[in-house]
């Protein structure tokens, strides 16, 4: 994930197949940008990672 979502405009959602330490950061990365986001499991590695992407996917509805 290399360019910036931003410029993707017209993209909807974002799927998400990178190896499992990359997951949380690619996640991130999207709903920032408020993209639905598909992800391989496991989607965080941590309780903490997980409830930050919850928080995250919440405040950008």
């Amino acid at each position: 994930m290399s360019k910036s979502f931003s410029l993707y405009i017209n993209i909807d959602i974002v799927y998400i197949p990178t190896v499992n330490s990359q997951h949380y950061e690619n996640c991130k990365k999207a709903l920032k940008h408020h993209k639905h986001v598909i992800v391989e499991k496991t989607f965080a590695l941590t309780v903490l990672e997980a409830k930050e992407l919850f928080t995250l996917r919440i405040i950008n509805i």
